[in-house]
Order: C-alpha cells, then sequence, then structure tokens
C-alpha cells in the first residue's frame, strides 16, 4: 500500500516513543548550544609579562619591579580586572645577560603576554628593542635611563627619564650644593649602556660649570672583583670626591674599600644603587654616600601613601623606587588596555591617551613613548636614605 503524498515515514511518525526519543536528542542539543555559548562568553585572561634580573647580584631590582607590577596587578583584579577579564603576571629572569634577555622575551611572545614590563637595565633594554620590531610586542621599560633609546619611534616606552636628565642634575648639585671641583669616577660595564651614558652626561655638565675629572676607569662586575686596587687607583689622585656608578652590590663593596682607607672623601653612587641592599652591604662604612632617587620615597601625597601601604602589608618591607616605578609601567599598560581591549593597538592607545596617573604625579609620554621626571637626592644617615631637601 502507498503512502500518502506528504505524509511521514515511519521513522518520524508521531508515537510515544518518538516523541520520547526527540526529547532527549533536543535535550542534548539544547545542552550542547549552552556549553557552545559558555564557553564563548569564557574570556581569555589578560597576560603581562615581566622581564628583569631575578638572581644574583641584580636581584635587588630586578625582584623589587617584580613585586611592584605584582601588586599593580592584584590591584586591578580585585576591582574587576580589565572589562571583566582577569589579569595574570608572567615573570622571568634575564641574569642580566643579553642572550637569556632575548630568550625570556621569546619564552613571553609564546606565552602570548599582551606586552612586557621591563627590563630593569639599561642594557638588556637595548639588547631587546630590536626583537619588539619583529614581533610587534611592546615594552614599558623601568630603569632603563640610556640616552641611546631616547627619541625613537619604536615599540619601546618608559616611565623614566633618561641620563641627560639625571646625571646632569647630579653634576650640577655635586659642584654646586656640595663644592666639589676634582672628582674621580669608576663605572661597571656589565650595563654599560647606563653607565656609559651617566658618566658622559655628568661629565660634560661638569666639565661645563668648571669642575674636572682626574680619574676614571672601569670594571665589568660580571667577572672583576678587584676593588682594593680600583680604590687605591681613585685615591691616588687625591679627589674632593669619588662617584661610583654601578649596581648595589659592587657600590657597596667599592664604598666600603675607598672609605676604609680615606675617611674624608666625599662618596657619590648613583639611582641604579639606591636599593636597600646597598644599606644592607654597606653598613656604617656608607655614612654620608650621595646618590640620585627617580621617586621621593619621604612623599606623603595620597597616591604615593595609598601604594606604599599595599606594598608593605603585601612584601612586609618599604618599597623603593624599582617597585613603585614597575607599579606605575604596569598600570599604565593595563590603563591602555581598559581603553582598547585589543593588545595590537596598545601603542597606538598609549599614544592617543598620553597622560597616565602615577605614584608620584602624572606620566605624560611624548611622541616616542619618552617621558619627563623629576629627580631627587639623598644621603646615607645611620644605615637609610634620608631625602634632601
Amino acid at each position: 500500500m502507498q503512502r500518502p503524498r506528504g505524509a511521514l515515514p515511519p521513522a518520524f511518525m508521531n508515537t510515544n516513543r518518538s516523541d520520547e526519543s526527540m526529547r532527549v536528542v533536543w535535550a542534548l542539543v539544547g545542552i550542547s548550544l549552552v556549553m557552545a555559548l559558555a564557553a564563548c562568553g569564557q574570556q581569555e585572561n589578560y597576560r603581562i609579562g615581566f622581564i628583569g634580573g631575578l638572581s644574583g647580584r641584580y636581584q635587588d631590582l630586578g625582584t623589587a619591579g617584580r613585586d611592584g607590577a605584582q601588586l599593580a596587578i592584584e590591584m586591578r583584579n580585585a576591582s574587576g580586572g580589565i572589562d571583566g577579564r582577569r589579569v595574570e603576571l608572567v615573570a622571568r629572569d634575564d641574569e642580566q645577560d643579553a642572550t637569556r634577555a632575548r630568550r625570556a622575551l621569546d619564552d613571553l611572545i609564546a606565552a602570548r603576554v599582551a606586552a612586557v614590563v621591563g627590563p630593569m637595565t639599561s642594557s638588556m633594554a637595548v639588547a631587546l628593542v630590536p626583537r619588539l620590531q619583529q614581533t610587534g610586542m611592546l615594552m614599558m621599560g623601568v630603569h632603563t635611563t640610556t640616552t641611546d633609546l631616547s627619541g625613537r619611534d619604536d615599540l619601546f616606552f618608559r616611565v623614566i627619564d633618561d641620563t641627560n636628565r639625571y646625571a646632569s642634575e647630579v653634576a650640577r648639585f655635586h659642584y654646586q650644593q656640595r663644592n666639589v671641583r676634582h672628582v674621580a669616577i669608576v663605572y661597571d660595564l656589565a650595563n654599560v649602556d647606563y653607565s656609559g651614558n651617566w658618566v658622559a652626561d655628568y661629565k660634560r655638565t661638569f666639565e661645563a660649570l668648571g669642575g674636572e675629572v682626574v680619574r676614571m676607569i672601569n670594571f665589568d662586575s660580571h667577572y672583576e672583583r678587584s676593588y682594593d686596587q680600583m680604590a687605591n687607583t681613585l685615591l691616588d689622585v687625591r679627589p674632593d670626591m669619588i662617584v661610583v656608578v654601578a649596581n648595589a652590590v659592587d657600590t657597596a663593596e667599592l664604598a666600603g674599600k675607598i672609605r676604609s682607607r680615606n675617611e674624608y672623601v666625599q662618596l657619590a653612587g648613583c639611582g641604579w644603587a639606591n636599593t636597600q641592599r646597598l644599606l644592607e652591604n654597606g653598613g656604617r662604612l656608607l655614612d654620608g654616600l650621595l646618590l640620585e632617587e627617580y621617586v621621593d620615597l619621604e612623599d606623603f601625597s595620597d597616591d604615593y601613601q595609598r601604594f606604599r601601604e599595599a606594598f608593605l602589608t603585601r612584601f612586609k618591607h618599604e618599597p623603593g623606587y624599582g617597585a613603585a616605578m614597575a607599579f606605575e609601567a604596569a598600570n599604565v599598560i593595563m590603563d591602555a588596555l581598559a581603553y582598547d581591549l585589543d593588545p595590537e593597538n596598545l601603542k597606538r592607545s598609549l599614544l592617543k591617551l598620553q597622560t597616565f596617573r602615577g605614584v608620584q604625579g602624572k606620566i605624560r609620554f611624548d611622541d616616542f613613548g619618552d617621558v619627563q621626571r623629576q629627580v631627587f637626592f639623598a644621603e646615607v644617615r645611620d644605615g637609610r636614605f634620608v631625602r634632601l631637601r
């Protein structure tokens, strides 16, 4: 018998059994659709990378930077993240070595970070900038003051001024405020893109004022440890002041050797050495050591005190400039991502927004991602940094 035209075949006839089967099928389809939609709604977390020296004699600055960035991210997540998405920090150790730094950057790119906070030194930044251009990754430098990266249209931004400002201000302070006329300088080649720039800018300004650099020597902290010989060489020319341009560990060692031989010569360090580790390693022999500061650690403004108290609660010790500026760098990146959620548009967002809130006033980028910051001065007294006003 033929089926009437338009009649359903037996497999689709409306029986109780087929109704039950269809309900199961449609239930499964519904569950699948809900799961698919939920998966679409679960957006991936943002990842922000960090590169700095997290081991060896450079770890004080690197660890401070990592902790500052971590605090910024934790505070952002506590307030809802970025468009409801959480932010994660992915940290890598560059060991103050260019090859390892490039490897660390490649690891972060593979981890699909939106941008990188760091590095913490100029030589690592110089090593990494060409790789940024090749990969399209944006980097927000912290203690990266080399003039070699100033005024360049690239993917390297920074929240710190360059040595042309800092070292020149230090030279003026030494000459005008401390009546220094004859200076001997020792600087570390392990971060020569910073130390070399710093010394050149200091020397140019100091000599223009009428001072004289009577001796200048260098060493490489990766290899050399001849502190006694260096101290003797510097003191032989009987300078008014000896300026050490090195990390905290080597500055403490050299200052100790110099002071044990001559208790009257004035001593000065640089911003790179301005960390708690300097005080821990140097002890009483550092009393009177002058340093530049990138952040006013005695600032009582609401913004700085909120940051300071949050850092102290989280990490159980006072923040230094590395932590404060990495905190700012991470927040600048997250503010730009909040403005445009696509990490590929970060550079455009940064230049469009241009001005960001820092822990001590506004951070304003020029067209090349450079900023201008105030210079502060401190002196070591009784095992602590005392701001000079």
